[in-house]
């Protein structure tokens, strides 16, 4: 019988320790290579958001003085202006910048619900409700809206305050104050996905009262002001927009007095704490794409005297 050579013997057990000691070493390598790897993506994706925030607010810089010229040259806001037109996507080292700045006064300001006055809060109430009309949804939660801007934990009714979110899960409290965003409504009782998102087109969040431009506002925005303002005589008013847009209220009052409306009436609704042909707040998205990176910038901005001021934005990463 044959036997192994002594140096051959330890020659294959010297390699089978080789190859014990590599696996070893790879399996305790390959835990530190990955996170090398999550570290570089990180390193990237940091790199990227410092630069895309860089171009974003470079070009939120150039809309706000766009806004502060065109106020120089012109006491309304319409659609035929340059600053409704979508911005052309403008290449820059690595990627490219585009954006869209909207009328925040086309949309119904939420906030205008937390009014203090009885009476004034009512008629809101009411704009709110027939908005849902004109929309064929189911808004029971207007109510309850009201009462978490409002400053009191008093309920009303129909409505909700800190009590009754204190006893649901997740436990939270009205926020007694104006909203930020309208997405925040997603925290009051009876709001749901589906009818936030049918209503995002035609709400907004503002920080004060505030007129709809009726040189930009929707045909269900006019409507919901005022039952007087049928679906015809709102799609006539819009229909100037891309036409011949207002100068002046007194105008507007003249296209709805061929409609037999009356003069009392009439200045219940043209007048300046309800329309305008003009505009103070705009929201602005900016949109960075970055080597395999998207970026999001929303602003919310406010024109004052001579000057354009950004009051609030945030910055999102958007999904290839």
């Amino acid at each position: 019988m044959n036997s192994i050579p002594p140096k051959k013997h330890q020659q294959g057990v010297a390699l089978l320790l080789v190859l014990v000691i590599v696996t070893v070493i790879a399996g305790l390598m390959y835990p530190l290579w990955q996170q090398q790897q999550s570290a570089i993506v990180r390193a990237q994706s940091s790199q990227a958001q410092l630069q895309a925030w860089a171009v974003l607010i470079s070009a939120q810089d150039w809309v706000k003085s766009a806004l502060k010229f065109d106020a120089e040259q012109s006491q309304t806001d319409h659609l035929l202006e340059l600053w409704a037109q979508p911005m052309p996507a403008v290449p820059f080292d690595g990627g490219q910048v585009r954006g869209w700045l909207v009328d925040a006064q086309s949309k119904l300001n939420v906030n205008q619900l937390g009014v203090a006055d009885t009476q004034q809060r009512e008629q809101q109430l009411a704009v709110f409700n027939r908005l849902c009309q004109v929309l064929t949804l189911e808004c029971p939660f207007w109510p309850a809206v009201a009462d978490w801007i409002d400053t009191d934990d008093i309920p009303q009714a129909g409505g909700a305050e800190s009590a009754f979110y204190m006893a649901q899960q997740p436990m939270r409290r009205a926020a007694n104050q104006a909203l930020l965003s309208v997405d925040e409504l997603r925290q009051v009782a009876g709001v749901t996905e589906p009818i936030l998102l049918a209503l995002k087109p035609y709400i907004t969040a503002l920080p004060n009262v505030t007129p709809i431009n009726v040189n930009t506002a929707s045909a269900p925005v006019l409507m919901a002001l005022s039952p007087l303002l049928t679906e015809d005589l709102a799609k006539s008013l819009v229909a100037r927009q891309r036409s011949e847009p207002f100068e002046r209220l007194a105008q507007v009052s003249e296209v709805l007095r061929q409609s037999s409306v009356s003069d009392a009436e009439l200045n219940q609704l043209v007048n300046e704490r309800v329309m305008s042909v003009s505009t103070r707040y705009f929201q602005l998205q900016t949109q960075a794409e970055y080597l395999t990176y998207q970026w999001q910038l929303n602003s919310l901005l406010m024109r004052d005297g001579g000057r354009t001021l950004s009051l609030m934005r945030w910055l999102t990463e958007v999904e290839p």
